[in-house]
């Protein structure tokens, strides 16, 4: 069901459903390629109707470690509902746990806080406001 792909095919759906930039290519990160970064899918009928991305990088709120972050996160409107972010969660996070991460955080948005929490995550600090992706919230765990 999960399938770790090429970054490139997690943007069509992270630009459509994030809205970030003006094409697609413009959610392209630096470090996308990195060979410890993971990116997820799920495909239906050979089409990504959900996607998440996690990374190597340093915590905002926490000094040692391997920390990760999770980034990308999106479904398709209309297959939310159905346990699909839930189960690209849990292939980053077994990833992470793979690869000797410490900890893992995101900045959630607040209507995808119940899915983190469910997770395992705790939010920290105050609610911010990012004028594409709405208001967020800092998450984070220690990995399994």
């Amino acid at each position: 069901m999960v399938m770790q792909v090429r970054a490139d095919e997690t943007y069509d759906l992270r630009h459509r459903v994030l809205g970030r930039g003006a094409t697609a290519a413009d959610v392209a990160a630096a470090d996308d390629d990195d060979p410890d970064s993971g990116h997820f899918v799920i495909k239906a009928d050979g089409v990504v109707v959900a996607t998440g991305t996690v990374r190597r990088r340093a915590s905002p709120r926490a000094v040692d470690g391997s920390h990760w972050q999770v980034r990308g996160m999106a479904v398709e409107p209309t297959f939310r509902g159905r346990g699909l972010g839930s189960a690209v969660l849990s292939a980053i996070l077994e990833h992470v746990e793979q690869k000797g991460g410490d900890l893992v955080w995101c900045h959630a948005r607040v209507a995808a806080r119940s899915l983190y929490e469910r997770h395992g995550f705790v939010a920290e600090g105050d609610l911010a406001d990012d004028p594409v992706a709405g208001t967020q919230v800092y998450m984070s765990r220690s990995s399994p």
